[in-house]
């Protein structure tokens, strides 16, 4: 990567996972990493609106994602409330891909203690599940 690349940074959040270590995450993201770094956010509470990724506000840019805890995305959707989640996102230079639809939960939440990150969940005191399990 050139340092003309952009580089998406975020806040990095730590894994829970089930006390017995039943993984229902077929080999998801949050199996096998204890931190994910938050690099963006997907807003699909108005399915009207073109899909994008948003960048996390400023003071919420605060470390890369690393080999050690990989990028995620926080996602947005409206079903009779609103539900909060984190999908996988694959960053490849200044490319973020993902793939919407095939995400579901696999057992994992993720949360860090960090006011930033409770200020992104609407100041919301709780972990967040990921959405890592595909069935395909």
């Amino acid at each position: 990567m050139s340092e003309n690349d952009e580089v998406r940074k975020g806040l990095t959040v730590s894994v829970y996972r089930p006390a017995d270590g039943h993984d229902a995450t077929m080999n998801g993201i949050s199996s096998r990493y204890d931190r994910l770094t938050v690099v963006g956010i997907i807003n699909r509470t108005d399915l009207s609106r073109e899909l994008v990724v948003e960048p996390l506000p400023v003071a919420c840019q605060h470390r890369a994602a690393t080999a050690d805890a990989p990028a995620v995305l926080l996602q947005r959707r409206w079903i009779g409330g609103e539900v909060l989640s984190l999908i996988p996102a694959d960053l490849d230079g200044r490319t973020l891909r993902m793939h919407l639809s095939r995400w579901m939960f696999g057992s994992n939440f993720a949360w860090v203690t960090d006011s930033r990150f409770s200020s992104l969940l609407g100041h919301r005191y709780a972990a967040i599940a990921v959405h890592d399990r595909c069935e395909w």
